[in-house]
């Protein structure tokens, strides 16, 4: 049987039905035109709280904010132990795995630390995508079986509060 799932453009349905979960707003008006990788971001985190919302998400899920910074905030950064290539998501994933989503726009190249970061961590067993859209983000997400739409999954038990073998 096959498993059903949330498309991107049932989420976009979705959003214009229901109130969203109460988070900041970040209107896509207040984002520079000249930053798709910037609204890309946004609008997967929007889609995230959405699944996580309808307990389709299974795990927890983080963006990394590792974006540019002026130089004495990226001294800081370093010093506080930011790495540059880390990619744009992460989330908890069954069994002890882990999952990293880097966002980028249609034309977007990876950087060399990005590359690096892609290197380590699939040569570590961990998931990782790059994605050019929020369909891909979905895909990914179905591809490493975060997604359910089952009323007693792991993601449906967290998000009621009870917990299993308790």
């Amino acid at each position: 049987m096959a498993q059903e799932h949330m498309t991107a453009a049932e989420l976009r349905a979705y959003w214009g039905d229901k109130a969203k979960p109460a988070a900041p707003a970040c209107p896509a008006r207040t984002l520079p035109r000249e930053q798709p990788e910037r609204e890309l971001t946004v609008a997967v985190a929007d889609a995230l709280r959405t699944l996580e919302a309808c307990g389709k998400l299974i795990g927890p899920f983080s963006h990394v904010a590792n974006e540019r910074r002026d130089k004495g905030e990226a001294i800081l950064a370093y010093r506080m132990g930011v790495s540059s290539g880390v990619p744009d998501f992460i989330f908890a994933l069954a069994n002890g795995r882990t999952g990293w989503i880097e966002l980028k726009s249609e034309t977007g190249q990876l950087s060399r630390a990005q590359r690096e970061w892609r290197r380590r961590l699939l040569a570590l067993g961990h998931k990782w995508a790059l994605c050019r859209s929020l369909d891909e983000v979905i895909r990914s997400l179905e591809e490493w079986a975060a997604l359910s739409t089952r009323p007693d999954s792991p993601a449906a038990r967290a998000n009621d509060g009870s917990r299993e073998g308790e």
